[in-house]
């Protein structure tokens, strides 16, 4: 009789590290380097399934010719997919406003062909918000040669991109003008239209194991998106992809990354610009460095024409109580604003009703490496009681250990929105900032959180944490400021 296979034993097994090894190597994300608990899971729902029960068997059979199917399911497993249409909308606006009108007008102009890869484009959101951003922004482009290339090591994410069909959770940003304007409802889905469809191609490629070279249409690419896919790996590795990029676009072309990536100072050879809403990283034309500077210098003047009312959406979800405080269309920028209106809201009593054993529940699941069914319990809950504190702050915490940091940092702030002395709150947005190497940003979370610790009873616990206490957490932010000093 075969033994149930248990997660939870055998960390430090050679078997463990050899596969954990192997898999990092084939694929390039060491994120998974010290979550070891998080990975045996991931490997024991693969192993349960072919009926392995040790991590040598399973290694061997992975890198066996017969094991080819079975390296695409862990695949699966390991990546994750979390993503929406128009995610970021700053960096679209960017992207519309500024870097397409300087690359139509220029390296594009003269043969009319425009060139964009997505790296790491999930199940397709990214690439074909491009596409309906050209389509609808860019009139001009409709008699241009226009390819659109979304590429994911993960083969079931590329299936499902093909389709191009959607349930609402992937479009949870849209209004539904935008709906209906660029989708058909087919029962729970919605189909984007063939008109925003056309020129998109989606291949499989790992960033880490083939060669890019394969990819590089002739004269390179002229716009290159890899948003959140760096972070999963280690130094050396963004490093050489970084330069990969490099070699992939054309003079004079963009690469424009995630949020929560790199610095300009870690994107060599590029060229670093701080646009309006953008940060993003041209590889320079030496023929035209003047004309370069001079865009970077006033790329407002490259505007194309105004973008349709249906993507001026809040990043945020519209929450009950803003539709009741403020006319449908408005769209609340709640954490960055002070006007009457935000005082009103900050004033509001948070009367949290959910129940101990929801948040039990996802603590539970979080622990047990079920990060995503942790996840989707916390937006559930949260669209119940979207004032719910320790909800946001469970929901930020599980969105960190799924690697998705910018969005952990969102759900910081509005667990600081609506308690701006919760503790934890400040400690972990000083952790995300040190893990993107934005320092000041780093210290300044820390002195907020080590001042409200400095305001409470050493022996008193923390709010939302079983682990810490006042003086435990003192201890660790005091010689955290040592080594950050």
């Amino acid at each position: 009789m075969t033994r149930a296979f248990s997660p939870h034993e055998d960390f430090d097994s050679p078997g463990f590290e050899q596969l954990k090894t192997y898999v990092v190597e084939q694929t390039g994300l060491a994120y998974y380097r010290n979550k070891d608990r998080e990975l045996a899971y991931k490997f024991s729902r693969r192993m349960e399934k072919i009926q392995q029960t040790d991590y040598r068997d399973y290694l061997a059979h992975l890198q066996a010719e017969a094991g080819r199917a079975e390296r695409e399911l862990l695949i699966q497993e390991l990546t994750i997919g979390e993503t929406y249409f128009f995610r970021y909308q700053e960096q679209f606006d960017a992207v519309r406003d500024q870097l397409l009108p300087e690359l139509i007008k220029g390296i594009c102009a003269e043969r009319q062909r425009l060139s964009v890869w997505s790296a790491g484009c999930a199940t397709g959101e990214e690439i074909y918000s491009l596409a309906i951003l050209l389509n609808s922004a860019f009139p001009q482009l409709q008699s241009w040669d226009v390819s659109l290339l979304g590429t994911d090591i993960n083969r079931d994410f590329l299936r499902q991109a093909e389709k191009a069909s959607y349930r609402k959770w992937a479009l949870r940003n849209s209004s539904d003008v935008f709906l209906q304007q660029y989708f058909l409802k087919q029962d729970q889905e919605w189909q984007l239209l063939p008109a925003y469809r056309k020129g998109v191609q989606f291949r499989a490629h790992n960033l880490i194991l083939d060669d890019i070279a394969a990819l590089i249409p002739v004269g390179g690419f002229d716009l290159i998106f890899c948003r959140n896919v760096l972070i999963y790996f280690d130094q050396e590795t963004y490093r050489r992809l970084i330069v990969d990029f490099y070699r992939a676009l054309k003079p004079g072309g963009w690469l424009v990354l995630g949020p929560a990536e790199l610095t300009p100072l870690s994107c060599e050879p590029f060229a670093p610009h701080a646009l309006s809403r953008l940060s993003c990283f041209r590889k320079e034309d030496p023929a035209q460095s003047a004309e370069v500077a001079a865009f970077s210098a006033s790329a407002s003047s490259l505007s194309a024409p105004a973008f349709p009312d249906p993507f001026a959406v809040p990043e945020l979800p519209v929450f009950p109580w803003q539709s009741q405080l403020a006319p449908a269309s408005s769209s609340l920028p709640l954490l960055l604003t002070h006007s009457p209106l935000t005082e009103r809201l900050i004033s509001m009593p948070v009367q949290p009703s959910l129940p101990s054993e929801a948040l039990n529940t996802i603590r539970s699941l979080a622990d047990q490496g079920q990060l995503a069914a942790a996840e989707a319990l916390c937006r559930q809950f949260l669209a119940q009681e979207p004032l719910h504190v320790s909800c946001h702050y469970y929901l930020a915490l599980v969105l960190s250990a799924q690697g998705q940091t910018a969005e952990a940092l969102q759900a910081l702030k509005q667990v600081l929105y609506l308690d701006h002395k919760h503790i934890l709150a400040h400690y972990h947005q000083g952790l995300l900032f040190q893990q993107m190497g934005q320092m000041p940003a780093a210290r300044k979370a820390f002195r907020n959180a080590l001042g409200l610790l400095n305001t409470q009873q050493e022996d008193s616990s923390l709010p939302d944490s079983e682990e810490w206490s006042v003086a435990q957490l003192k201890a660790l932010l005091l010689l955290q400021q040592e080594e950050m000093a």
